[in-house]
């Protein structure tokens, strides 16, 4: 007897500490192996920001212009709806915790291109397209919420135009809102369904089944394709977070990008290859002669980095990889005159007088990546603002016209 209790224990004790999903591993987790594209934010940063605060300012000046504007009352409604929709899923701004986004596209726009060449739409395959979003909570949403999100966007369709419910009973014929479940993860799936072929000729059963998942107690959502979903919710469990592309991989890891509130950086494929597999279409004696450096270059370009530090004041940088350093001197020329100089005159135009974000607009070259600098400071801000607040106030925007 003294043995089956002591064995009784153990095991009770094994299972009560198997670890649990935090939100931490939810994010670690959602990325798709070999991805193209990555981005990242951390949002309970960046809302508490100064530039945060400075649009949530505007948004709500302008929601209250729009509040009172009897000529057109339904754009204020479905701005409140759509919010109203977006807290239903959880997705209340002052809730939001990290989000991370995650896709793999290079192998199928290259394979898919000849198809498009063809018109063959048919034989397209999604197997190399990878996707999946994963969010966090400060506070658990329910259970329920992707299932109650999708029966309240019904309702208010129905509601807003009763009219819709036949097209709208039409719709479910081809589309299906089903449960999820996989491990400890439950939501719903969105399927193609009732139809051999969509607009594009590619049939059904081959478009990859959408899915929204819960897990880590209601403070973690994946948003993606179900394959991936499922993946992630196995390396969740796992504790295990899956490879980026070394492509991307190469870009997070170097100076040019700043791992603060926001990260974003794409690999595409090479446009130069995707261009060749189209018959190249250019015609080279078409292209201006100031514009074939630049041409040139996003031809070869290898990767776009995009970081931001948002606090009291926010610091972000757009960065463009190319193959060659002299190609980067060739744009970065080019964005500093023709870019940046043409912005920083409508900046001026827009707000009358000179300020230090758009002197700090400025493009630097290290290497083979062509940076442009942005800093926006509190003084910008007020500055921004008296002028927002003017245009706003303006009774009659077409009455000089």
């Amino acid at each position: 007897m003294k043995k089956f209790c002591l064995v009784t224990l153990s095991l009770v004790a094994l299972v009560g500490c198997r670890p649990r999903v935090t939100p931490e591993a939810a994010i670690d987790a959602a990325l798709v192996p070999g991805a193209d594209f990555y981005a990242y934010q951390n949002i309970a940063v960046i809302n508490a920001s100064a530039v945060h605060q400075w649009q949530v300012d505007i948004n709500t000046k302008i929601q209250n212009i729009l509040a009172q504007d009897d000529q057109n009352p339904n754009v204020y409604d479905s701005i409140m709806q759509l919010q109203a929709l977006a807290e239903r899923l959880g997705l209340a701004p002052d809730n939001l915790d990290q989000s991370v986004v995650s896709a793999a596209f290079a192998t199928f726009v290259t394979n898919t291109i000849p198809l498009f060449n063809e018109r063959n739409f048919s034989d397209i395959s999604f197997d190399d397209l990878r996707f999946i979003a994963g969010l966090t909570f400060k506070q658990p949403i329910s259970p329920n919420a992707p299932r109650e999100f999708f029966d309240d966007i019904h309702k208010r369709l129905v509601d807003s135009d009763p009219t819709m419910a036949d097209d709208i009973e039409k719709l479910h014929q081809y589309v299906t809102v089903s449960d999820f479940s996989h491990g400890n993860a439950a939501g719903v799936n969105i399927t193609l369904k009732g139809v051999e072929e969509n607009d594009f000729g590619i049939p059904a059963d081959k478009v990859p089944t959408f899915s929204l998942a819960l897990l880590a107690n209601g403070r973690a959502l994946y948003m993606g394709f179900q394959k991936d979903v499922n993946a992630a919710i196995d390396r969740a469990n796992a504790g295990e977070k899956a490879a980026l592309s070394a492509g991307v991989q190469k870009l997070l890891d170097t100076p040019l990008v700043r791992h603060d509130s926001l990260t974003a950086v794409v690999v595409p494929p090479v446009l130069s290859d995707v261009l060749m597999r189209f018959g190249n279409p250019f015609d080279d004696d078409a292209i201006p002669v100031g514009l074939k450096p630049v041409v040139n270059a996003v031809m070869a370009l290898q990767g776009v980095c995009a970081a931001a530090t948002y606090g009291d004041e926010y610091n972000g940088t757009l960065t463009f990889v190319f193959d060659t350093p002299e190609r980067a001197v060739e744009l970065k020329d080019y964005i500093q005159i023709n870019v940046l100089g043409l912005l920083k005159m409508a900046l001026f135009q827009f707000i009358g007088q000179n300020t230090a974000c758009a002197e700090s607009l400025v493009a630097t070259v290290d290497g083979n990546a062509v940076t442009i600098h942005c800093n926006i400071t509190a003084a910008d801000l007020d500055v921004c603002s008296s002028v927002i607040e003017k245009w706003l106030a303006t009774p009659d925007l077409d009455a000089d016209e």
